[in-house]
């Protein structure tokens, strides 16, 4: 805590002009104030808080600090900023953490708009609708206008414009219907001066483990996304009959897309194998055209 990393001090390039009430040591050579770290162009990188403490920092916590002298004074960090840009090195967001309070970020030239999650993932069976509803706080004394974009025709919101009132909290709601596989999207909130970008991951899947379990009758295009659920090493297509193999599939990965070429449309049995367990299941399925 006393000493900054190497990669902290390539990125603190030079010490910032005009900058007096920066960076400040206490003659027992604690941090004090807000201490400002930038990268090699200019921009902030880190803008830190630390109050120094009045005990000496224990001879075990200066091990784990990497600090040999164990007489050094403790100082508190009370807060800090990481600064995001975007690749134009246009500020993207803050990223803010304050006990008790967690991590949030804030948008803004001014830190206008606060909330707490931007980044979204999902796992759902494909044609389901995932709904979204972000909490959003406006800390200004004038009300904020946004207007959606949206990346894909996949995602809905309940209004293209949202409106944020002067110092409160309102909710942002959208809409995801889940395709196949793997998906990343973006969702912008935004106007003249403010930028709010959602990150959506979604993976989509047709079948799953539980599906063969419980002996569902199932309906599918020869092309779907199988997800595993269990230990099964083994999907396999039998006839009717269920005594020959038309069909295995290696299911070493947890997600595997599945293209059944040789199979015709028709009636098969769909099994999994899972010899780990020494279980086979069965359950009919239809593949359409």
């Amino acid at each position: 805590m006393k000493i900054l990393t190497t990669i902290s001090i390539l990125i603190m390039a030079f010490s910032a002009i005009g900058q007096k009430h920066t960076n400040q040591m206490t003659a027992q050579g604690q941090k004090t104030g807000k201490w400002i770290q930038y990268y090699s162009n200019g921009e902030i990188y880190k803008v830190r808080y630390f109050e120094p403490a009045n005990r000496k920092i224990s001879k075990k916590e200066a091990i784990s600090y990497g600090v040999t002298d164990s007489i050094i004074y403790f100082e508190s960090l009370k807060w800090r900023e990481e600064y995001e840009y975007n690749a134009d090195w246009k500020l993207k967001r803050k990223k803010r953490d304050e006990p008790y309070l967690g991590i949030f970020y804030l948008y803004g030239a001014n830190n206008e708009i606060k909330l707490e999650v931007s980044d979204f993932s999902f796992l759902e069976r494909v044609g389901n609708t995932k709904s979204v509803s972000v909490e959003l706080t406006n800390n200004t004394d004038y009300a904020i206008s946004l207007v959606s974009e949206i990346s894909s025709s996949n995602i809905t919101t309940e209004s293209h414009k949202f409106e944020l009132d002067s110092n409160s909290s309102s909710t942002f709601t959208f809409m995801v219907v889940i395709e196949p596989s793997d998906n990343s999207y973006i969702l912008t909130l935004k106007n003249d001066s403010i930028t709010i970008d959602f990150s959506i991951q979604a993976f989509g899947y047709h079948i799953e483990s539980d599906d063969i379990e419980k002996g569902q009758k199932l309906i599918s295009t020869k092309k779907f996304v199988y997800y595993r659920t269990r230990d099964e090493a083994l999907l396999k297509f039998y006839d009717l009959d269920k005594k020959k193999v038309l069909e295995t599939v290696s299911l070493e990965k947890q997600q595997t897309i599945v293209d059944l070429k040789r199979i015709k449309p028709g009636h098969y049995w769909l099994s999994i194998v899972d010899y780990s367990a020494d279980e086979q299941f069965f359950c009919k399925i239809i593949i359409k055209k």
